[in-house]
């Protein structure tokens, strides 16, 4: 049996809005969200440190500095606006959350991305590589899960 603010899509149990189109936050999830953003934080202020004193003026370096450039104050106030979350039970989903949240995670990924690019470049193509298996993994497992937890058919 689903609990009251979930509905079944494809078997599984998702959340879905109330009638105001707002989702209830789970507070796990915030937690969950303000570590990772914080940790991107602190990979980037590294990653632009060790720029800023060595001087890399090469194309990979220039890139990654501006991608974290971007996405560190990004990543920043979504750990904020987490906290405020935090003293609040429903929340909506607007567009501009959405986006904020693909700038700032799309900016630690090219970030560190043209960071590896810049030490050699053979190892990022690993990374590509690497992350691209990782998407497929999870893909994959996910199928199983849904599948795994899909209701018999009632017949």
């Amino acid at each position: 049996m689903d609990s009251p603010g979930t509905e079944r899509r494809e078997g599984v149990a998702r959340p879905k809005p109330d009638r105001f189109g707002r989702y209830e936050i789970p507070q796990e999830l915030l937690r969950f969200d303000t570590l990772m953003d914080a940790a991107l934080i602190v990979l980037g202020v590294y990653i632009l440190q060790a720029f800023i004193s060595t001087g890399a003026t090469d194309a990979a370096a220039r890139v990654s500095i501006v991608a974290w450039v971007v996405a560190i104050p990004l990543l920043a106030f979504l750990v904020l606006l987490n906290r405020v979350q935090e003293a609040f039970r429903y929340t909506s989903i607007p567009w501009y959350l959405v986006l904020a949240r693909g700038l700032a995670s799309g900016g630690a990924v090219a970030g560190f991305g043209a960071a590896v690019w810049h030490l050699w470049m053979p190892a990022s193509l690993v990374l590509i590589a690497s992350g691209l298996g990782g998407l497929l993994l999870y893909r994959a497992y996910q199928a199983r899960l849904e599948r795994d937890n899909a209701e018999p058919a009632r017949g």
